[in-house]
């Protein structure tokens, strides 16, 4: 990805976890470039904030693979460890997801809405790394037998449902939430 690239995506970022108000003004005296050299790699503010968005989707997607390459024990192991490591990443990203989907209900969807697809595609990225060290364990008599893409989705929609539910009340410390949410995911496919 092109440094000017990135500096914008990050000012955007940043602009929207600080205060969760973005103009192409701001991202580029934040990201130190014109605001013609935003244009030129994004057509307009609603692509912006989707690529930000998108991009956070990326980066979670690197530390899963960190996460489950760090671990070379079991894929119980590799699983426990992607799931900390997810966690921690959306937990972390929350301010931004707050400010983007917040107060402004239908404004603030605007930048998604019509890119469905997209965000499918981005999270399916996600759900594949889980599908992978579940099918790993399948294949070395770790795990049962079991619907592995049904699996991984729940595992990707539970950590983002319960780190989401931070915004709105205090949760456990992750040290008692994940292990939780692994104990009740290994209690289906364990064998």
């Amino acid at each position: 990805m092109d440094d000017k690239r990135k500096a914008i995506l990050a000012a955007c970022r940043h602009l929207l976890e600080k205060s969760g108000t973005v103009t192409i003004d701001k991202v580029a005296a934040a990201a130190g470039v014109a605001k013609g050299t935003v244009y030129l790699y994004f057509e307009n503010k609603q692509e912006l904030v989707l690529q930000t968005f998108l991009s956070i989707i990326e980066e979670i997607t690197e530390i899963l693979d960190k996460a489950a390459d760090a671990v070379k024990g079991t894929s119980r192991q590799r699983l426990a460890a992607m799931m900390d490591a997810h966690y921690t990443a959306v937990h972390g990203k929350m301010k931004f997801l707050q400010n983007l989907f917040g107060e402004e209900t239908e404004s603030s969807r605007r930048p998604i809405q019509g890119h469905t697809w997209q965000l499918i595609q981005a999270l399916e990225q996600v759900k594949s790394r889980y599908a992978s060290v579940l099918n790993e364990g399948i294949a070395h008599g770790e795990f049962r037998p079991h619907r592995v893409d049904i699996v991984a989705a729940a595992i990707l929609a539970m950590i983002h449902n319960l780190s989401a539910a931070d915004i709105f009340r205090p949760m456990e410390k992750q040290e008692q939430v994940v292990p939780e949410l692994l104990q009740l995911v290994l209690q289906g496919i364990v064998k």
